[in-house]
């Protein structure tokens, strides 16, 4: 069983990754869209002490941001 500790920071990831992804998700075509979401990826992969979970999440918005990308390009 996850101590409280444990819960609280694993929710701090999804709380991360799901504001990420709104502040991202009004897809632009510009290089400085694309490097502001690749540096906030990292600086919260990084928060999270590049933890796997945290990790598979960036990369699952991330591949949806591009999937969405695409279909509007």
């Amino acid at each position: 069983m996850a101590t409280e500790k444990e819960l609280k920071f694993i929710y701090d990831m999804f709380t991360d990754t799901w504001r990420f992804y709104r502040k991202h998700a009004d897809m632009q075509q510009t290089e400085e869209y694309w490097e502001a979401v690749l540096a906030e990826a990292r600086e919260i992969t990084e928060r999270h002490q590049d933890n796997k979970l945290c990790c598979d999440l960036i990369i699952a918005v991330m591949a949806e941001l591009e999937r969405k990308n695409k279909r509007f390009a």
